[in-house]
């Protein structure tokens, strides 16, 4: 006797915690409706806790959809049509997919089989309707954040250093947080001193043993949250096309709504104009001014170029320190005329490190030395092509093995219970097997155009001065380079360059 095979499907959103719509619930009607219209069928169940509907991206519903794309499964039962999807166009996909592949889907609660001409129109208005209450929901919420940031109230999410959030939901503020509110105003009162993002992010280090590198300085000291309200910032917001909500009082701001959240898939930045900054009740640590004069000079410094990147030398990129295994970056120490490489990691106070810089010149002189001289016949490595008869075998025998059971089943009623567990086992095996052949195959392709470059590069390394003479800009050595050696470590204490090559 062969069997019909059923997947059933339930999901709770993060945000629904009524008995009704609990897995549990879900997962018994489907079961329920199976045994009454599918007898003897065999069922297997797939949910997804704490799981948001917005998109398909969900691990046991992924796992599930991968076996129904095997012809596992005959049929997919849920309890709701929003348990698999919200909105129209994806539904509809996914219903055309499974079309395809003969699998019959169908919505226990909502009463239809879609297999049907009537379900199938169905189907399309459920779906949209499905879709339009999800959106309607989205906007209510995303209303009723707007109308709390107007009102300075904290909207969740991470609290910003120095702060903690008090009170109930909906009406959560911003209360100084005594432990570090200290720690943030002096992080404002060092950078008004050396002016220098990386600086304090080692002085903090240094200082409190707080580790935040430059970017997390950086989001600190651009964040509103810490500005006072004062006419200066209101009237700085409003050439920006920014709308300041409240009565400036010196107390701090709040900031709402930069990215749309609404989106199906992902966020997308908003108009400033559509940006919402509040007047909260929190205490605020900088001045309008002070925030502008922190906003002009990052901007100025972002505008002049980042150190260490583009046209400074033909190395940049390939160059790591040979204590912390970072990368170096170039830099020019102020009144000298020579330009160094520095680790990086040391540079922007990220960690400790003995490394001492090298000059430029230094290092391009000794690698350039170094590849000139190299001469070699033939690469020492072969590339072997992996001989995938034995796992094709595999992969058969245990098909065949699948095979023989399927038989079994049908004749033996006593034991398909053990039998169809050794089924079930063997198709993971056999799926298991089949990624590793992949893998194998995608390696051998890769191989083979490993061996079709092989005489370009002898040619490169034998005749690397001419070669490098060729290349006219910085970008083409670079690539050169790239093309011979792996990475260049340095030392500085020692003074010495040590090329890790491709050869």
């Amino acid at each position: 006797m062969i069997y019909l095979k059923i997947a059933i499907y339930a999901r709770r959103s993060e945000d629904k915690n009524g008995e009704g719509e609990s897995i549990k619930n879900q997962l018994l009607s489907c079961k329920k409706y199976a045994d009454a219209y599918y007898n003897n069928a065999l069922v297997d169940e797939y949910w997804d806790d704490d799981y948001s509907g917005k998109n398909m991206k969900r691990p046991y519903f992924e796992k599930m959809m991968k076996l129904l794309r095997k012809n596992y499964y005959d049929i997919l039962i849920f309890w709701k049509l929003d348990r698999v999807s919200r909105n129209a166009l994806e539904f509809l996909e996914l219903h055309k997919e499974l079309e395809k592949l003969g699998v019959n889907i169908i919505s226990v609660t909502e009463g239809f089989d879609p297999s049907t001409p009537a379900g199938k129109l169905m189907m399309t208005m459920l779906a949209s309707v499905a879709e339009m209450e999800r959106k309607n929901i989205s906007l209510r919420v995303s209303a009723n954040m707007d109308a709390m940031a107007k009102e300075g109230r904290w909207t969740g999410g991470i609290t910003p250093l120095g702060y903690e959030s008090v009170g109930t939901k909906g009406k959560k503020y911003l209360k100084v947080k005594d432990t570090e509110f200290e720690i943030v105003r002096n992080i404002f009162k060092h950078y008004f001193e050396c002016e220098s993002i990386f600086k304090t992010s080692k002085w903090l280090k240094e200082t409190y043993g707080i580790k935040k590198g430059p970017s997390t300085i950086a989001r600190i000291l651009k964040n509103l949250v810490y500005v006072k309200s004062d006419e200066d910032i209101k009237s700085y917001l409003n050439l920006e096309g920014i709308k300041l909500y409240g009565e400036v009082n010196g107390n701090g701001l709040i900031s709402y709504g930069k990215v749309d959240k609404t989106k199906d898939v992902g966020c997308e930045t908003r108009d400033k104009k559509d940006w919402i900054v509040a007047v909260a009740k929190h205490e605020g640590i900088i001045t309008g001014k002070e925030y502008i004069k922190i906003i002009n000079t990052i901007e100025s410094k972002t505008n002049s170029g980042r150190r260490g990147t583009g046209e400074i030398s033909f190395l940049n990129g390939l160059c790591k320190c040979e204590y912390c295994g970072g990368y170096m970056r170039t830099k020019q120490k102020t009144g000298r005329p020579y330009r160094y490489f520095i680790c990086g990691q040391k540079d922007q106070g990220i960690h400790e490190c003995k490394n001492v810089s090298l000059k430029i010149e230094d290092v391009e002189e000794t690698v350039l030395h170094e590849l000139e001289n190299y001469k070699i016949n033939e690469i020492n490595y072969k590339i072997e092509k992996k001989d995938t008869k034995p796992i094709k075998a595999l992969i058969e025998k245990k098909k065949q093995q699948i095979r023989n059971l399927v038989l079994k089943v049908s004749e033996v009623d006593d034991l398909e219970d053990i039998f169809l567990d050794q089924i079930k086992e063997l198709k993971s095996e056999v799926d298991s097997l089949e990624i590793q052949l992949e893998e194998i195959e995608r390696e051998d392709l890769l191989n083979q155009v490993d061996d079709y470059n092989k005489k370009i590069f002898l040619k490169s390394i034998n005749n690397f001065k001419v070669a490098f003479k060729e290349c006219k800009t910085i970008e083409s050595k670079r690539m050169l380079i790239k093309s011979l050696v792996n990475c260049i470590y340095l030392d500085g204490v020692n003074k010495k360059v040590k090329l890790e090559t491709k050869f």
